[in-house]
């Protein structure tokens, strides 16, 4: 398969690295270098060695930020995980109602871009400062940290919950099964204190061994041609019948699930310890479950209102009018008195060019997305079945890609792409194509891994070429890995703000995110009513995008990145 595939890397490799090269290696590379320059302009930079670094921790306060952002940045790794592992071992948990609503709930934050986060929760917050009677640039470190750790868990949670669970659904159910098992009967046995010490009557029992076990449930061989008839009944060895009745059971009229005495005696039917009909205190734990299972959707409830409650806000003041959506009357519901009708979503459509901006955002999104997961996915398939030195290299550097920050990134990037023409609509696709392969490419290559060899090798051997097998064998596998990019690159490509900030001409091009920031006037002043109309007209697209393929999402992760 590999050296097949080797002459057709300009097709499945060449645009992606290309890609990869332009928006992501040169401009990491001339970060990295102009880190030990002095420059007031990229073009004109000296090289001073470390001074930059010394200058930078010898400032006292980069060291309170760089200490500070280390802090955080643990905090909220710790919490998020905690919180995340949390709310998926509870959301997949049997019989607990309401687990895709709950799902999609906490996952919702997700959706909103950084730039619409951020005046959602400024809004929020500065309407509950004002009841105790504060303003949110008068509040100290320790508040504004311990806001911004709140803020980010709302965000951040739902989508590593959706990683714990993928990864908990992947796990295999007999080992959950057998773990349910052994709870429920050591606590069977702990109730009745019968089955975990021996009977006074069973030390004179002979302990049948594997083979007598065996020998016990398979049936006796019958004459050949001759039929059972319905009154007669296998014999019963003798070791069995004493076995049976010293434990007070009976092998004729025994009901399903009864055979495991004969395998496991000393230990009660898991089957019907897990209905609760057989073992004393089955029941009990039934009833425990079912109770526990009650109080959590009650509690996920509680939560999910306060989950949804920020764009559930954001939803109502986008009806009301200028005058009525202020600190004191944000969290009032829309009247008769404060109503507004759609006049903030026509002012929002008509005055401030929603419609172009909506335009560019759109085909931005969807050629960016569909590039990415083409080539990323012929790329992936490629490194993972040629695998020499090279493509060793460039996933590792594709994996690197993921840890990097944009902001280390953006000057150098957005200075290439003005002198490489890069600064239109379609243009801006293929910096999305080389910025976003690290995330894609993992992911597609780790599903690609799962796929067994001998089915593309057939395809081959029955005459596909490997762009046939690929397109015709590999692809139609990858299907939820596929949906799964899909949604995170839109997310990601529709409410991103800082490349298309940097690198568009403004005067000519606009995105969704950019068209928000012109609703803040002269002096601060902020149109309140049609910025949230613009806002939920932002999110609507996307949320209905994730509704319609969401169920897909926690299989595509646990094709990918779980299993690779």
């Amino acid at each position: 398969m590999g050296k097949v595939l080797r002459k057709w890397w300009p097709l499945f490799v060449l645009p992606t690295a290309l890609s990869f090269t332009f928006g992501f290696i040169i401009p990491f590379v001339q970060g990295t270098y102009l880190s030990f320059c002095e420059f007031k302009v990229i073009n004109s930079a000296t090289f001073v060695g470390l001074r930059n670094y010394a200058d930078a921790f010898g400032d006292e306060q980069f060291a309170h930020a760089f200490w500070l952002t280390a802090l955080f940045a643990l905090t909220v790794t710790v919490l998020i995980n905690a919180i995340a592992l949390a709310i998926a071992l509870a959301l997949t948990r049997d019989h607990l109602k309401g687990t895709n609503s709950f799902r999609t709930v906490f996952f919702m934050p997700n959706l909103i871009g950084g730039i619409v986060l951020g005046y959602i929760w400024q809004i929020l917050i500065n309407c509950v400062l004002s009841i105790f009677g504060q303003q949110l640039l008068a509040l100290n470190t320790t508040a504004g940290y311990w806001g911004l750790v709140a803020l980010t868990l709302w965000q951040q949670v739902g989508y590593m919950m959706i990683i714990y669970i993928a990864g908990l659904q992947s796990i295999p159910t007999d080992y959950i099964e057998a773990a349910k098992g052994g709870r429920r009967l050591g606590l069977a046995d702990a109730l009745e204190g019968q089955d975990t010490q021996p009977h006074a009557h069973d030390h004179d029992l002979p302990v049948p061994d594997h083979h007598q076990r065996l020998q016990a449930v398979r049936p006796e061989p019958r004459p050949h041609g001759r039929r059972p008839q319905p009154h007669e009944r296998a014999p019963r060895p003798q070791h069995l019948q004493h076995l049976l009745c010293a434990r007070g059971c009976q092998l004729d009229g025994h009901r399903p699930g009864q055979g495991s005495h004969l395998l496991h005696p000393g230990h009660r039917d898991l089957a019907h310890s897990a209905q609760g009909d057989q073992v004393p205190g089955g029941a009990a734990v039934m009833k425990r479950e079912k109770a526990s299972n009650r109080v959590l959707t009650v509690v996920f409830t509680i939560l999910s209102l306060a989950w949804i409650y920020p764009l559930f806000m954001i939803c109502t003041n986008s009806f009301k009018q200028e005058s009525a959506i202020n600190t004191s009357s944000v969290f009032d519901l829309v009247g008769a008195d404060n109503s507004a009708g759609i006049s903030n979503y026509l002012s929002a459509l008509t005055r401030q060019g929603f419609a172009s901006a909506f335009g560019y955002s759109l085909v931005i999104t969807v050629t960016s997305v569909l590039l990415i997961l083409v080539c990323c996915s012929m790329c992936a398939w490629y490194v993972v079945r040629v695998n020499d030195r090279f493509c060793k290299a460039l996933y590792y550097l594709f994996v690197f890609s993921m840890v990097v920050p944009f902001q280390m990134l953006m000057f150098t990037l957005s200075n290439l792409a003005d002198g490489m023409g890069l600064n239109t609509p379609f243009n801006i696709c293929f910096i999305y194509l080389g910025f976003g392969a690290g995330l894609a490419v993992f992911m597609f290559a780790g599903f690609v891994k799962t796929i067994p060899l001998e089915i593309e090798e057939a395809a081959m051997i029955d005459g596909c070429s490997p762009v046939q097998t690929f397109f015709h064998v590999v692809l139609p596998i990858m299907k939820p890995t596929y949906i799964s990019v899909g949604i995170l690159e839109t997310m990601w490509v529709w409410n991103d703000y800082l490349l298309p900030y940097l690198v568009l001409d403004s005067t000519k091009y606009k995105t969704i995110p950019i068209l928000i920031q012109y609703f803040r006037g002269g002096f601060g002043h902020v149109e309140l009513g049609p910025m949230m109309a613009c806002i939920v007209m932002t999110i609507v697209p996307i949320v209905v995008v994730y509704l319609v393929c969401q169920r897909y999402i926690i299989n595509g992760v646990v094709a990918g990145a779980v299993k690779g």
